[in-house]
């Protein structure tokens, strides 16, 4: 997340190089500003709206916290009663999910990690017992990913291997003796760390899961599989153009091969470490199993034996699945978050379908974001959701998505005492003329159709999510789009082709170009839209972003220059040699396989094209992308003889 410090240089710095806003004559400069620093604390400005619900074991009702009161909704009578204090009587889930941390089930051993090793530890007895010996410091064990089996006889845990990766220097400029820490960082031109399966049994014996699991892998354990005690685990190669399902025998170590999936490009890219535990779901006492797979160029569900074989194939949507959520087993109904709207592809929805295939069923309607929470039983849900022009709101519902009663309603009485207004959603083409480019519009207060006003946009362009804003509270990009809104500004944020979250075709428009061809999309966009809204005075465009939109805010500067006329980019990236190898490798390969697309994607050599004002801004401990990247273009923008703004923040990391 941006500092508020640093958003607030940000919009100062903006103001200031030359993008003077006009600011209606009937707010004041003062109140723009208030405005401007109300907006970065936009979630204080919205009260309630959502319902979390505590379940009663007894099924009669659930119990939930609005502000400082205690509600209880009673199924059989329908009505929501104010309870005196918070209940005692909860559900099994609410008294907590077992033993905290590394403890074994039954709780009879925790599992620790010191010098780089592991230890198991029995707490009754106060007894430390070294399970491995190996660990260093760039070949060690770690409890993080670790999973003991139900009967708490072993651990699996996971080995790391930086040896041969590159590292940055992180250095402390607070110090007086500058202190200096040396981080591993994976370039693309140097080795990738590698990770290898052990498991810790409770009687000290440590195997190693080296049989049938392709060394160049990266594997993480997902579960224990209760059907025959197996591990269940997920690897990636490099490229992330392979992915495999496996399940290892504890006692051997040996693994066999489950699911395998490839592809001519990539498969999710750099979103698949954050969504590697969705793809499986175990079911039927995981005898059976859900898998997610693009394999038709949308993501949809399968249903597997544990032998691999398919079962069958149960969503063909033209449309994303995201992950299933729960199996009622009674009822036969696998339950899901999918975005089935073809003309609004961002919206997710709860649908269910049985295990056969049949009788999909979408059971939402409002479109954005939403979290579910189920009953026990499966008779109720509860849906909490938003849009980033509506307000939240809380919905009981019946498990056919029978709508049983409204629980609860944002109050934005706050809100609209700072002058919001809500911001548009406008589907445009692509320069195609056919693939939709979704985009919200922010507008300054007093907006006024008859004037024209400065454009900024807000930019990330990484290709491993969308950012245009799908809840009422938007987040990072939303409330800054929002803010700086304030100070007089049309503010757009845009979701170009190559991100991800629509089809396989979508996302793979940027593979083997990866930051050659996001900045002529982002540009046609904003010509697009201000062909029907002339209040968008296009000789006066700014731009800003952070990390990958600190890269793509300076390639719009360099690949655009006369377009974009201020740009103001944060802890951005340079050379795609020198960055992080898993936000690049997966979308143009390895650099000796690929050097015209690093070469293409290459800032410091389009130094000398930069002609408007540019600020970036870096902190001193940042370890996502390195402090070197912003001096090595500080540098090419000397050697261009380009004057450019720099802000150092000593002692901050990236977020």
């Amino acid at each position: 997340m941006l500092s508020k410090k640093l958003i607030h240089w940000t919009g100062i710095l903006i103001v200031s190089l030359t993008l003077f806003s006009t600011v209606s004559l009937a707010v004041t400069k003062e109140a723009a500003a208030d405005r401007y620093s109300a907006y970065f604390n936009f979630r204080s400005l919205v009260s309630g709206g959502t319902v979390v619900p505590h379940w009663l074991a007894d099924g009669s009702g659930f119990w939930f916290k609005k502000g400082e009161q205690f509600l209880k909704y009673d199924f059989d009578s329908g009505e929501l009663v104010e309870l005196s204090s918070e209940p005692e009587d909860l559900s099994k889930q609410d008294q907590g999910q077992g033993p905290p941390n590394m403890t074994s089930p039954d709780g009879s051993l925790v599992l620790t990690e010191q010098d780089h090793n592991l230890f198991f530890n029995n707490p009754d007895e106060d007894d430390l017992r070294q399970i491995t010996t190996d660990g260093t410091e760039d070949h060690f064990y770690t409890t993080y990913l670790a999973m003991w089996s139900p009967d708490s006889r072993v651990a699996a845990v996971v080995q790391y291997d930086s040896r041969g990766v590159a590292t940055i220097p992180l250095v402390d400029w607070l110090d007086p003796v500058t202190a200096v820490e040396e981080s591993p960082y994976p370039m693309c031109s140097s080795a990738s760390p590698g990770s290898s399966l052990h498991f810790a049994h409770a009687d000290g014996v440590l195997v190693s899961a080296v049989d049938g699991i392709d060394p160049t892998l990266d594997v993480m354990p997902l579960g224990w599989n209760k059907a025959n005690g197996h591990l269940m685990a997920m690897g990636f190669n490099r490229q992330m153009s392979r992915q495999v399902l496996f399940s290892i025998d504890p006692k051997t170590g040996s693994a066999k091969v489950i699911v395998e999936e490839t592809s001519q490009t990539f498969i999710d890219g750099l979103a698949a470490y954050s969504l590697f535990d969705h793809y499986y779901f175990p079911l039927n006492e995981d005898e059976d199993f859900i898998w997610i797979s693009q394999r038709d160029g949308f993501h949809n569900l399968y249903l597997h034996a544990h032998d691999g074989q398919l079962i069958k194939q149960l969503t063909h949507g033209q449309y994303p699945v995201l992950r299933p959520l729960k199996y009622d087993k009674e009822g036969d109904w696998l339950y899901f978050m999918a975005c089935p709207n073809k003309v609004d592809p961002y919206s997710r929805h709860l649908c269910r379908v049985k295990l056969n295939g049949k009788n999909f069923q979408q059971l939402t309607e409002d479109s954005g974001r939403r979290r579910i929470y189920f009953s026990d039983d499966f008779k109720y849900f509860v849906d909490n959701h938003s849009d980033l022009d509506r307000k939240p709101s809380s919905d009981l519902r019946l498990s056919d998505g029978t709508m049983v009663k409204q629980l609860a309603e944002a109050d934005i009485s706050s809100l609209l005492d700072v002058g919001w207004t809500a911001p548009q959603r406008v589907v445009i083409k692509a320069p195609d003329g056919q693939t939709d480019i979704h985009t919200a519009i922010y507008f300054p207060p007093e907006f006024d159709s008859a004037k024209s006003y400065p454009v900024i946009e807000m930019i990330y362009a990484g290709p491993q999510w969308p950012i245009v804003p799908r809840r009422f509270i938007a987040g990072e990009y939303g409330d800054t789009a929002a803010a700086l809104a304030q100070l007089g500004y049309v503010t757009v944020i845009i979701d170009s082709r190559g991100t991800q979250g629509r089809s396989k075709e979508f996302q793979d428009y940027i593979f083997n170009r990866l930051g050659q061809v996001e900045i002529p999309d982002h540009v046609a966009a904003l010509q697009t839209l201000a062909e029907t809204r002339p209040w968008m005075d296009l000789s006066r465009v700014g731009i800003h972003g952070k990390s990958w939109g600190g890269y793509f805010s300076l390639r719009a500067m360099l690949q655009a220059p006369n377009f974009y006329k201020v740009g103001v980019s944060s802890s951005l990236i340079a050379d795609f040699m020198t960055t992080a190898s898993s936000p690049v490798v997966p979308y143009i390969g390895l650099p000796e396989d690929n050097p015209e697309a690093y070469e293409g994607a290459n800032c410091l050599l389009l130094a000398n094209q930069l002609k408007g004002k540019l600020l970036m801004t870096i902190g001193t401990l940042d370890h996502n992308t390195p402090f070197a990247e912003t001096m090595r273009m500080q540098d090419a923008f000397i050697k261009a003889g380009k004057d450019v703004d720099l802000v150092v923040f000593p002692g901050q990391n990236h977020w």
